[in-house]
């Protein structure tokens, strides 16, 4: 009886050292599960961290690069003195206004600007003051326009001028609120205010018609007229007493 009850309390103790060997065993397998999943779940975070670094990084690289793209466009298309248009960019916009200007009206107008006796200023108070001097008008000038017209430097003191839907009674507004605000004009240099009342003498062409079988090199021939034409009543203007503006008209038949 006694050795019945011991080999039955020895079954007992091994069945439960079997027990516990297996729940062992089992904790260990789920230990390494456990950990495996943890290690493909830092292995996934760090893949997505590292793909959101990249993205963020080839992101930043691109809106550097088009920054920069468009800072160097605009720099080819602007005039470092006045930070007016350039003579290429204005001329790019006066033909864009004249195929705008195709079948309309209305009138256009095109006009060359020149500031009188600006060698005595240069010669006077030297090319610095001159410089200020330029910025100063160009600024002035600016300020005189609508919101649609355009303003360039067309090279040294002239500048051209761009007014669509505009003729010789709007152009004639325009030139008298520059003659006004010129007349006044104060130029801040090196913490001293010099007087330097300044004149412009301008040709203007309006272009009352434009008609729509122009070709590109139709196009190019008319408005290189058009400008020219300006060019030759601003000149006329100075050679009559500057400070004055003069008008030709440009009709097109259709």
């Amino acid at each position: 009886m006694q050795d019945a009850q011991r080999l039955m309390l020895n079954f007992e103790l091994e069945l439960a050292e079997e027990k516990s060997l297996r729940l062992e065993q089992e904790n260990k397998l789920k230990s390494i599960i456990i950990e495996r999943n943890q290690s493909k779940h830092r292995f996934l975070m760090t893949v997505i961290s590292g793909a959101i670094v990249m993205l963020v990084l080839l992101v930043y690289v691109y809106m550097r690069e088009r920054n920069l793209k468009l800072k160097m466009s605009h720099l080819a298309m602007t005039d470092f003195l006045t930070g007016c248009p350039n003579r290429r960019n204005a001329m790019h916009q006066a033909k864009v206004m004249l195929s705008n200007q195709v079948n309309k009206k209305h009138s256009m107008t095109i006009a060359i600007l020149d500031v009188d006796n600006f060698k005595a200023v240069n010669d006077t108070y030297g090319h610095d003051v001159g410089d200020k001097v330029l910025q100063n008008l160009s600024s002035i000038m600016l300020g005189a326009l609508r919101e649609t017209d355009v303003m360039g430097r067309y090279g040294g003191e002239e500048f051209i001028i761009l007014l669509p839907n505009a003729g010789e009674k709007e152009v004639t507004i325009i030139f008298y609120r520059m003659q006004q605000a010129l007349k006044n004009h104060i130029c801040e240099y090196k913490g001293e205010s010099i007087v330097l009342p300044i004149t412009i003498s301008m040709g203007a062409s309006v272009v009352s018609y434009v008609p729509e079988q122009l070709d590109e090199n139709e196009q190019k021939l008319l408005l290189d007229t058009i400008i020219k034409k300006a060019d030759n009543k601003a000149y006329e203007a100075k050679e009559e007493g500057k400070d004055q503006l003069r008008f030709v008209a440009v009709s097109i038949d259709s």
